[in-house]
């Protein structure tokens, strides 16, 4: 009888050391107890939306992870080739996870998983597995050849010098000076705040009569500068969502207006781009046929000035003679 109680305490006490293991082994932590369990509770990564929160057990601080259970460094922006890349994961997989100025063209192309280089860049081929279909891109992943399934040559990755962000405010009257001033400098604020764009990458910043806000950044400058492809990109998102703002509190906001055309984003390249005028950007495209219209209309005002020239010459010698022969 002592020999099966023995046995029996024996069994229990191999049962419940073995679901202590189970829970610790299942457990985030290994002692959850010396860390506050709502470490995560609010907590997000300003700079990647597609990332999630765990504790560190050995600091009690919160960690971010990308989709792909990648560290990541939420004190700097995650390049637009990676965001990009995460973004058709979530898209594939599912997650749970938190007119034109002249020479611009836009990204008409769907969304594509970029393959980026361990630096996060673009690599300047880019190809669709499912479709077989190759092509070229600039710094900021916007294609600048034509898709092809027989190859196609990248033989560098171009660079996009320059973004602007063209967009619409919501007022009802011709902003004023004062209002434009503001506005410009509440801009300027909020993508330096939210994405550490310095002073000398706003090339123009300007307020339109027409309540038309154009932000024009530039990559060709010196020392740390952000990433403009990667800020045009977090903007857009921003700005397609209704509004841009910081994350502080309060947050500066600037409003986009919903009635207005949706926010393009115009991108000018170093290099143009290799593309059959049939596949070009609508935005290429309305700049040739404007350009077009306007040497035509320059050569018949022209041809019209000289015929009436020509006409008054006439008129004056025909007048002359009538006058000698008088």
């Amino acid at each position: 009888m002592t020999t099966t109680t023995s046995r029996g305490l024996l069994l229990f006490v191999v049962a419940v050391v073995a679901m202590f293991c189970v829970s610790a082994a299942q457990s985030p932590c290994p002692a959850p107890s010396t860390c506050q369990s709502d470490t995560c509770v609010g907590m997000r990564c300003p700079y990647n939306e597609f990332t999630y929160c765990e504790m560190d057990c050995n600091t009690c601080k919160p960690k971010f992870f990308d989709l792909e259970k990648k560290e990541e460094k939420c004190d700097k922006l995650t390049l637009k080739c990676r965001l990009m890349h995460l973004e058709m994961v979530k898209k594939k997989k599912g997650s749970r996870s938190g007119g034109a100025p002249d020479g611009g063209r836009q990204d008409t192309d769907e969304l594509y998983d970029p393959d980026c280089d361990a630096q996060q860049q673009f690599r300047a081929k880019q190809c669709d597995n499912g479709t077989g279909e190759c092509w070229c891109v600039n710094s900021a992943g916007v294609r600048n050849t034509d898709k092809s399934k027989s190859g196609v040559d990248c033989p560098k990755l171009v660079l996009c010098s320059q973004i602007v962000l063209d967009f619409f405010l919501p007022m009802d009257h011709k902003p004023s000076e004062d209002e434009k001033i503001q506005n410009v400098q509440k801009v300027k604020d909020i993508l330096g705040k939210n994405y550490f764009v310095i002073p000398d990458q706003f090339k123009n910043v300007q307020l339109l009569d027409t309540r038309n806000m154009i932000v024009t950044l530039t990559q060709n400058v010196s020392g740390n500068v952000a990433d403009i492809a990667t800020v045009a990109y977090l903007a857009d998102k921003q700005l397609k969502a209704g509004k841009l703002q910081t994350s502080e509190t309060p947050p500066q906001t600037i409003e986009v207006d919903p009635d207005a055309r949706k926010p393009i984003v115009w991108f000018y390249d170093d290099e143009p781009p290799r593309m059959s005028p049939s596949r070009m950007a609508p935005g290429i495209i309305a700049i040739i046929v404007i350009a077009v219209l306007a040497a035509v209309t320059a050569a018949v005002i022209f041809f019209w000035w000289k015929k009436q020239q020509g006409t008054k010459k006439y008129n004056r010698a025909h007048k002359q003679e009538l006058q000698d022969a008088a």
